[in-house]
């Protein structure tokens, strides 16, 4: 690619274990395993477990959305896992039987996200190839308000957008990030002046790297 064209609180939990955790009371019956691993088992539990099988079937039904979500904030995919079992483990500890799956979903994703951040911010991921932990949690709630749609499809085009990111140079990542900054205009404008550009010229490179990234992005896509 041509280099020069382009704190919300987090909710009250501890080290309770998930139900999905090993020993817990899932791992150690042998059909609510099974229903933890396969949402057409659900339905061999019987009313003793309720609460486990609610649990489930909304845990099952926003886990791939929230694996996808966490993987905008999260580059490693062991710590993705990592991090979806300590918001299982969180929910779990929360859980009341009257969320439906849009009361699930909400908390599941405030819990994922703060899991996401606090991953990064111990880990400290090299910043010349990552995005800032603000810009990140940006990108991926934008990502959140439509990963419904198709969690697989999303889950390809993110790792291809990871992929088009660390292409850019650091200017341009620079430039990309004042783009998401809450005042972009004063974000662009100190970057304007310490490049010694006019906002004319910024605004047109800007424009240039996201025109690059689209295409890049279409390319890993179709490749």
């Amino acid at each position: 690619m041509n280099q020069d064209s382009t704190h919300l609180s987090e909710p009250n939990g501890d080290d309770t274990k998930s139900p999905f955790s090993p020993n817990s009371e899932v791992s150690t019956h042998p059909a609510l395993w099974q229903a933890a691993q396969s949402e057409a088992a659900l339905d061999s539990l019987g009313p003793k477990h309720a609460e486990v099988k609610q649990f489930t079937q909304l845990y099952l039904a926003a886990q791939p959305s929230l694996r996808a979500f966490l993987s905008t904030i999260v580059r490693d995919p062991a710590a993705v896992e990592d991090c979806l079992q300590e918001t299982c483990i969180v929910l779990w500890k929360k859980r009341d039987p009257s969320w439906d799956i849009e009361d699930f979903r909400r908390l599941a994703f405030t819990c994922a996200r703060f899991k996401g951040l606090s991953w990064l911010k111990k880990n400290k991921p090299n910043l010349k190839t990552s995005l800032s932990p603000d810009i990140t949690k940006k990108l991926s709630m934008k990502v959140a308000e439509h990963e419904q749609r198709n969690a697989n499809r999303l889950s390809t085009r993110l790792d291809a957008m990871r992929h088009c990111l660390d292409l850019l140079s650091d200017k341009q990542r620079e430039i990309i990030q004042a783009r998401y900054e809450s005042d972009q205009a004063d974000a662009l404008a100190k970057i304007a002046s310490r490049m010694n550009r006019s906002m004319d010229a910024i605004y047109k490179q800007l424009e240039r790297i996201r025109t690059s990234l689209r295409k890049c992005i279409q390319n890993q896509l179709s490749s």
